[in-house]
């Protein structure tokens, strides 16, 4: 099975999807989402999952998370700049 927990906005919430075992976090980068978060917001998030130190049992830390990106408003060129930024 493939988890991905999507909408995050904080890291905290890096965290607990870390802690939590999923596979993958999404960000969402469209504008009429209440769960919208900017490009450069969405840059540290990915960040942080990259490097943050996962709680015992958890998912291993060489594993990074997948991160994928909702941008369902943007044109196919303003998604493809906002996903080569993050």
């Amino acid at each position: 099975m493939y988890v991905k927990i999507c909408g995050l906005r904080t890291l905290g919430d890096v965290d607990a999807v870390r802690d939590a075992g999923a596979d993958a976090m999404g960000v969402v980068l469209s504008s009429t989402s209440v769960r919208a978060v900017s490009v450069e917001h969405a840059r540290s998030l990915v960040a942080h999952a990259q490097t943050s130190v996962t709680a015992a049992g958890a998912r291993s830390s060489t594993e990074p998370l997948t991160t994928v990106a909702v941008v369902h408003d943007l044109e196919i060129d303003e998604a493809i700049a906002a996903a080569e930024a993050i």
